[in-house]
């Protein structure tokens, strides 16, 4: 895995974001944001009648 972090640094040197208040706000947004994706997927899953796993529940991102 590290190796593939050191592959990304080497080809994107530089953020995509450049302003710092755009980069603090995406940094608070994006963690809700998939929490949020993920419980969707989550109801999703029981309305389709699937078993619901644990990482379909925004708690359990929360407690990450």
């Amino acid at each position: 895995m590290e190796i593939l972090f050191e592959l990304l640094l080497i080809a994107f040197p530089k953020s995509f974001i450049k302003n710092e208040g755009s980069r603090l706000a995406y940094l608070l947004v994006a963690p809700v944001a998939a929490g949020f994706i993920m419980k969707a997927i989550g109801s999703s899953r029981e309305k389709k009648g699937q078993k619901k796993i644990k990482i379909d529940d925004f708690r359990y991102f929360l407690a990450q």
